[in-house]
């Protein structure tokens, strides 16, 4: 490998692996207790004794939750409950598709820049213009398969949740 090739690694990996902590930190980020009650329209993962809920929640009441699924509507014993989270934020469509454009630009350049020292030849007198086309056409391809793939690993955050706290008292 050529100077020029392993320079080209290290920086996609400097501006790569600080991409995937943070995307495997706000995968499954879970926080502390919310003071914020239930509401209808919360989003919810939740975990009972009856088995694994998902969906949004339709009604609140001091001792059931109904939670609809597509599909489903489910009543969940509150009692029952032994986990819970509520969404609390979700990474924009447009911040995924310039991450994920970002991310693909930079491993395409990378993977590119492979090839095309590798098709250049290994004459003493290598010839540079295959490694600049292939350089350029993996990070416009790369670009355009991140940009594409990216919404589908939005950033989402998810908050504990207190299954048993009381109900609020409305007029």
């Amino acid at each position: 490998m050529t100077r020029l090739t392993l320079r080209a690694l290290a920086a996609a990996a400097l501006v790569l692996v600080p991409a995937a902590a943070h995307a495997q930190a706000a995968t499954p980020g879970f926080e502390r207790a919310s003071p914020r009650p239930l509401a209808a329209g919360d989003t919810v993962r939740l975990l009972s004794s009856a088995g694994r809920y998902a969906g949004t929640i339709t009604r609140v009441s001091p001792d059931t939750l109904m939670v609809a699924a597509p599909g489903r509507l489910d009543a969940v014993v509150r009692a029952d409950v032994t986990e819970m989270y509520r969404l609390s934020s979700r990474e924009s469509r447009k911040r995924s598709i310039l991450r994920g454009g970002g991310v693909g630009l930079l491993a395409g350049a990378v993977l590119g820049l492979v090839g095309g020292t590798a098709a250049g030849g290994t004459s003493p007198r290598k010839d540079r213009t295959a490694t600049i086309a292939f350089t350029a056409d993996g990070a416009i391809v790369g670009a355009l398969l991140g940009a594409m793939i990216g919404p589908t690993f939005r950033a989402t955050r998810w908050e504990r949740v207190d299954a048993s706290a009381t109900v609020p008292v409305g007029p």
